[in-house]
């Protein structure tokens, strides 16, 4: 085919997108059809613009109003079906004022049109001469057309395929054969054979179609007919093949009217663009001539419908189109709707023409005012699509206008396609838009293209091809407020098998668009999002890596000093690294992740004009998804370590109780009883599993402000602040994980606030604090080592001379102490202070460590294990050797003289002892020594002191889940179940452990 200079001068002019005035008629069904103002344009139906006829002296506006067509008595020269549908050449259709400009016009309007030789005289379409048969009257040369006798009827076409001379028929005579038809100017009648070729040369029929033979051998027979499916499966469809040959042996003779052009595009989307196969072969083989340019919209083929884009898709995507976009602006975007014959339909407003179920009103009110994301889905019954009834498939042309409100002066944009072809998860439909946003490596070998079908139940006798999720992307230009690219429409396939799908009832009338409930899902979204620079992010993850690599080994370099020892323990150091690397980094990417959702939410709510857009919830899914679950790894880790390391510590409650006097009838002293000792364990065990009620309480107000007081709403994909309504929208995971942590941490704070200033002091007494008072009126110390040489010491020595007293005398030592008349009971007598952080020497490590190798005697019991007995042992099945009830009583007295010898040696800690738990160095040579420490230190080895760790755990489970399964009470019930079973096992294992390291047996816990 002959590539005219105008064309490709048109199609280049064409890129600038000139402006046009378009009115908007109402069409019988209700869509709306563009109609040009100026009687003078025809509308382009690729361009979406009025254009005038590039050479009006022999050119002029069809019948349609859509195109151009030669005048009467001319021809139009070549079989290029689609140039009477170029934009102008120039502006006005004058020809120019320069002379060379000139010459060039006349050139080119000869090559457009000619003059029919004398005698004949053009066809119905002008697409070439005709001239009259023998079984005419002649040319006419007032009218120039062929005359025909009374009761004939002119025939020029017969079943859309040109003859080679005209001929006139007697429809009376021949009605059997002929039918009547009405010619597009509406003046004539003309009679077409129904099932047979005429007896006129050139013209042969195949499959029951009369086509031209030369362009039926130009095609050829056998162009393939595979459909290929993603599971690598092929049908050879006799279908595809077929049509495929009649639509391109039609394209080649120049039928217009036939729409053959448009039904070999409709079979190639059909086909899902596959270029091996049928009428896509056809398309790239014998019908494409492209001019080659880097410009993205000025690659359209010359003689064909714009199937595929040849410029990258990163320059076709980079398009800026229009300036100062509003939130709740209406973007209005237009689509052509053809027939699977090629017949234009209608050319309407995009509402849910692109969706399989009917839109809810609220989803086609919000869908396309800017900023407004929106994703709705439906469940649909594959015998819908499979049954041999269903209606077939219709075909689009997306195009967006570059003006807002104003129907007139608008310009169209065309608006490119990608397709997927291949069952895969959410992830690979989302991960096809991140790529094509964020300019990933792929983005420019990622092919485009121009028209989509809904589903394709024609082609295979076996499979329905149909759309499962198709999305539209609105971008906004990073740094250009108001300026948004050109939207991307990203559609993804799915098959079913005609056999697994159930009929549908005969009574059910199939009516498009009709939702019918079944197992197939179809999904529908529309984003608007921007460009993401995600370097900053991966910025802040990697400096969160080091900054915790740096603290953790500062903090392993405390523990280290701790140990107090002259040999490193290697594995024991590696361990205590990655357990202080686990929490530095959890809290690291938390923050993060918290300041990556909060500057979405209270950017995005509070802006008035479009600036900042949301990414859609697969953009920054790989960094928020690894960002939340490592974050959530790495704490469990650290709250499962300290959890283990609370259960297995060092604890032995001293007793500082004197006998009082001898006993009468033996030479001994009075026997100290031991139930003060029992009183005290059971204290402190019940207090070292004890929670507040913070944070169960948070869990249950967190989901009760979510969903039924409704600040959920606050979370949909839609900048009005005020609107708290879901219908419309869906809620965004980034400002749900922002709203959630928010009211978190709000209550956390009102909560704390209540329990500190309120319910402590009006109310309850705070239970940890009076322990140490217990521990003082039952004259016991308690020592808890957390680590092997290192922990915390509160004293409790009484004041008093004795504890084992009556109630009168009881009362007279508490009356004593509050009038100040015995020293204060902390360790040096001058202060309250009881709490010490605690570094033990060697000696005092072995003495500890003579309990556990000191003799038990077994002892049989009838009471069946408990199920964490299997683990953690049970106590109550051993009792005390005479060897170790004298290692116990050893122990106690060289703990008495170690405190008693260091009660004047009280150290104040180093700022970095405080910051690092790293005491002075050298310390092995130096006996055991107290540090003084803050009166709530001590619960480091208690629950309550990792509730904060927890409820950070709790809150990443719960975010972490939600973000996964859109799910908020399921989330939080897993939340619950998970802060609950870490408080069930830290009481039954820190009973156990009280149990065998005090030598007590576990029934005397209640």
């Amino acid at each position: 085919m002959p590539a005219h200079g105008a064309i490709a001068a048109a199609v280049v002019l064409w890129a600038g997108s000139v402006r046009a005035t378009i009115e908007w008629g109402d069409a019988t069904d209700g869509a709306s059809v563009p109609v040009c103002a100026d009687e003078g344009e025809y509308f382009d139906l690729r361009a979406m613009k009025c254009s005038r006829c590039p050479f009006p002296s022999v050119q002029e506006v069809d019948m349609t109003g859509r195109g151009c067509r030669c005048r009467l008595g001319y021809s139009r020269t070549g079989a290029d079906p689609y140039s009477t549908f170029l934009p102008n050449a120039t502006d006005s259709g004058a020809e120019p004022a320069d002379p060379e400009q000139q010459d060039w016009f006349r050139e080119d309007a000869a090559a457009f049109c000619q003059a029919c030789p004398e005698g004949t005289s053009s066809d119905s379409q002008r697409l070439t001469c005709i001239a009259c048969g023998e079984s005419t009257l002649g040319y006419n040369a007032v009218s120039k057309r062929c005359e025909c006798a009374a009761g004939h009827a002119l025939v020029h076409f017969v079943n859309g395929t040109r003859l080679e001379e005209a001929v006139c028929v007697d429809c009376a005579r021949y009605s059997a054969e002929y039918e009547v038809v009405v010619l597009e100017d509406g003046v004539e009648q003309a009679c077409a054979l129904a099932d047979a070729c005429p007896s006129a040369a050139g013209l042969t029929l195949f499959e029951g179609t009369c086509l031209p033979e030369a362009e039926l051998k130009e095609v050829g027979t056998s162009p393939g007919d595979l459909l290929r499916y993603d599971d690598g499966s092929t049908f050879k469809s006799e279908r595809l093949e077929r049509d495929a040959i009649i639509a391109a042996a039609k394209c080649l003779a120049g039928l217009q009217g036939a729409g053959g052009c448009e039904a070999l595009a409709n079979l190639c989307a059909l086909q899902v663009y596959d270029r091996t196969q049928g009428a896509c072969k056809l398309y790239w083989q014998h019908l494409t001539e492209v001019e080659e340019c880097m410009q993205p919209l000025c690659d359209q083929p010359a003689y064909l419908p714009w199937l595929y884009y040849q410029a990258p898709a990163e320059d076709v995507l980079r398009v800026p189109l229009q300036r100062n976009v509003m939130f709740g602006d209406s973007l209005r975007m237009v689509v052509n709707v053809y027939s699977l014959d090629g017949t234009l339909l209608r050319t309407t407003e995009l509402l849910d023409e692109l969706f399989l179920c009917d839109v809810p009103d609220p989803v086609s009110e919000h869908a396309f005012r800017f900023g407004n994301n929106v994703k709705t889905h439906c469940s649909i019954n594959p015998a819908w699509l499979a049954d041999e009834n269903s209606p077939e498939p219709l075909f689009f042309d997306l195009f967006i206008a570059t003006g807002i409100g104003a129907r007139s002066n608008t310009t169209f944009h065309p608006v490119p396609i990608r397709v997927y072809d291949e069952r895969a998860d959410d992830s690979v439909f989302y991960a096809s838009q991140r790529d094509i946003r964020v300019g990933s490596a792929g983005v420019s070998e990622t092919q485009l293209y121009r028209r989509m079908a809904l589903y394709d139940n024609v082609l295979s006798d076996r499979y329905v091809r149909y759309a499962r999720d198709v999305s539209i992307l609105v971008a906004l230009v990073p740094g250009e407020s108001g300026m948004i690219y050109a939207p991307l429409v990203t559609v993804q396939y799915d098959y079913i098998v005609r056999g697994e799908a159930r009929s549908p009832p005969s009574s059910l009338a199939f009516v498009p668009k009709t939702l019918l409930k079944g197992p197939t899902v179809s999904r529908f979204a529309v984003f608007y999002v921007m460009r993401q620079d995600r370097r900053a992010l991966l910025a802040f993850i990697i400096t969160s890596c080091c900054v915790a690599l740096f603290s953790s080994l500062a903090k392993a370099w405390g523990w280290m000093r701790r140990g107090n020892s002259p040999m490193v323990d290697v594995f024991g150091l590696l361990v205590r690294w990655f357990v202080y690397y686990c929490s530095h980094l959890s809290t690291c990417f938390f923050c993060v992740l918290m300041g990556t959702c909060f500057w979405y939410f209270f950017w995005f709510k509070g802006q008035q004009e479009a600036s900042v857009l949301l990414p859609t919830p697969s953009a920054m899914h790989d960094y928020l998804s690894a960002l939340l679950w490592t974050a959530f790894a790495c704490r469990f880790i650290d709250v499962t370590y300290r959890v283990y390391e609370q259960c297995t510590m060092w604890v032995f409650f001293l007793d500082w109780e004197q006998p009082r006097g001898k006993l009468p009838t033996e030479n001994s002293d009075v026997p100290v009883s031991m139930w003060r000792m029992v009183f005290a364990s059971n204290a402190f065990n019940q207090l070292q599993s004890q929670l507040t009620f913070k944070l169960y309480a948070t869990l249950i107000l967190v989901v009760l402000l979510l969903e039924p007081v409704g600040l959920l709403g606050l979370t949909t994909a839609q900048p009005n602040g005020d609107d708290l309504s879901l219908e419309g929208s869906y809620s965004h995971p980034i400002l749900r994980i922002g709203l959630s942590v928010l009211i978190w941490y709000g209550l956390m704070v009102v909560l704390w606030i209540y329990e500190v200033g309120v319910y402590h002091r009006f109310f309850a007494e705070d239970t940890v604090c009076e322990l140490v008072n217990l521990l003082s009126l039952s004259n016991v110390s308690m020592f808890c080592l957390l680590e092997r040489r290192w922990g915390y010491y509160i004293h409790g020595k009484s004041v008093h001379q004795f504890c084992e007293a009556n109630v009168r005398e009881f009362q007279e030592m508490l009356r004593r102490e509050e009038l100040g008349a015995i020293p204060m009971r902390g360790l040096t007598g001058q202060s309250d202070a009881q709490t010490y952080e605690l570094v033990v020497d060697d000696a005092l490590e072995r003495q500890l460590w003579s309990i556990s190798q000191a003799e038990r005697v077994p002892t049989q019991t009838t009471r069946p294990k408990r199920c964490y007995e299997y683990f953690m042992g049970r106590s109550d099945r051993m009792l005390l050797s005479a060897q170790c009830l004298l290692v116990l009583q050893d122990l106690n007295r060289y703990l008495q003289s170690t405190v008693t010898k260091n009660a004047d040696e009280v150290r104040v800690p180093s700022q970095v002892h405080r910051a690092l738990g790293a005491p002075p160095a050298a310390l092995q040579a130096v006996p055991t020594s107290f540090y003084l420490a803050d009166d709530r230190a001590w619960y480091r080895v208690t629950l309550y002191y990792l509730e904060f760790a927890l409820s950070n755990l709790a809150l990443l489970f719960f975010i972490a889940l939600d973000y996964r399964f859109d799910n908020i009470f399921a989330s939080m019930s897993a939340a619950f179940v998970l802060v609950y079973g870490i408080q069930v096992v830290r009481r039954v294992c820190g009973s156990t452990n009280l149990a065998r390291k005090t030598l007590l047996d576990d029934r005397f816990f209640l």
